[in-house]
């Protein structure tokens, strides 16, 4: 929400890195919407969803590795990737939709 807000009004312009949970969580919901009807929709959800994982725990290894915390926080620091990603883009899809109203205006 914030990084469309500050887009819009200081003309910045979006950077695809900024962009890429909003992506992540358009592309989740496109796939599990279409899984019902279609067996490639399953895969790429189930690729998708199993590269995600895969990279948030070695992520997470990393960094519990790096920071020389006990493994047993592990978890905690891989579930925190998913929680961020979703909500971050969660919250571009709502400074879209508003940016979207208020133009409308």
């Amino acid at each position: 929400n914030l990084n469309v807000y500050d887009l819009l009004k200081h003309r910045q312009v979006v950077t695809v890195r900024s962009q890429v949970p909003f992506v992540f969580v358009l592309s989740l919901a496109v796939l599990a919407a279409a899984a019902p009807r279609s067996h490639t929709a399953r895969r790429l959800l189930l690729g998708e969803s199993a590269l995600y994982v895969a990279a948030a725990t070695a992520f997470g290894t990393a960094s519990v590795a790096k920071r020389g915390e006990p493994w047993s926080l592990l978890p905690r620091v891989v579930s925190l990737f998913p929680t961020m990603h979703v909500f971050y883009g969660l919250g571009s899809f709502h400074g879209w939709v508003r940016a979207a109203r208020h133009r409308r205006r």
